[in-house]
């Protein structure tokens, strides 16, 4: 794994960690949620193991969370419900006359 990636997988179990101490759940409980094994749930938030996609998955989910892999897809405000509609504007008076 390359230093860049090492340092954004760090971030990211540092940030998961945080989140699932604010959660207010034990380790036990979100593995019962996830069906991911305790013990490594613990290595994996204490950066000793990785997890898979799914595993990944299924512990964003009962977090409630969205992870976002790109800054681009990061957006202001809550979630929209679709792609925003856009008014076309009529051309102003005067111009193509």
């Amino acid at each position: 794994m390359a230093k860049q990636q090492r340092g954004e997988a760090t971030g990211l179990v540092e940030q998961l960690r945080e989140l699932v101490r604010n959660s207010g759940q034990t380790l036990t409980e979100l593995a019962g949620l996830t069906g991911v094994d305790p013990a490594r749930l613990s290595r994996f938030l204490h950066g000793k193991r990785g997890l898979s996609q799914e595993a990944l998955d299924r512990i964003v989910r009962a977090l409630h969370i969205r992870l976002v892999t790109d800054p681009a897809d990061v957006r202001e405000g809550p979630p929209s419900a679709g792609t925003p509609k856009t008014k076309k504007r009529k051309p102003r008076g005067g111009e193509g006359a």
